[in-house]
C-alpha cells in the first residue's frame, strides 16, 4: 500500500512540474522510467485520461489553466481535484458539491466541469 501512495504522489509532482504544451508525452516518459507503465487512455482536444495503473487514473483539461482530477480505487473509488495555472502552481483546490467519505468525480470531456457523486454504497 505504501509503494502504491508513493507512486501517487511522485506521478502527481512530476504532472505538476512539467506545465509546457508537451505535459501528457514528459509525464508518460518519468513515469516510465520510475518503473510505472502509464499510457494515454483517451485524448479528444483539450482532455487527456492517463491511465497510471490498473486502480489509478488521471484526467486533465487543458484551458487557460488545468484542472486535475486523480481517481484511486482501492477497492472502493474516490476522487480529487485541483487547478493549477499554466506554471503548475496550485491555484486551488475544487471541493465535492456532495458529502462523502469517498466522493467520486467525472470531467466532462468538452468543457473540463467537474460533477460529483457519493460513492459510499458498500455491498454487505
Amino acid at each position: 500500500m505504501r509503494k502504491i501512495l508513493v507512486f501517487i504522489f511522485v506521478s502527481l509532482s512530476v504532472v505538476y512540474a512539467h506545465a509546457e504544451r508537451d505535459v501528457f508525452e514528459q509525464v508518460s516518459k518519468d513515469l516510465l522510467r520510475m518503473g510505472g507503465k502509464p499510457s494515454v487512455a483517451e485524448q479528444s482536444g483539450p482532455y487527456t485520461l492517463i491511465q497510471l495503473t490498473d486502480s489509478t487514473t488521471l484526467e486533465i483539461y487543458e484551458g487557460d489553466k488545468y484542472t486535475v482530477v486523480m481517481t484511486v480505487c482501492a477497492p472502493q473509488c474516490s476522487s480529487y481535484a485541483r487547478v493549477y495555472n499554466k506554471e503548475g502552481v496550485l491555484l486551488y483546490p475544487i471541493e465535492p458539491t456532495v458529502t462523502s467519505i469517498f466522493p467520486l468525480a467525472s470531467m466532462d470531456k468538452q468543457t473540463g466541469e467537474i460533477t460529483w457523486k457519493d460513492n459510499d454504497n458498500w455491498e454487505y
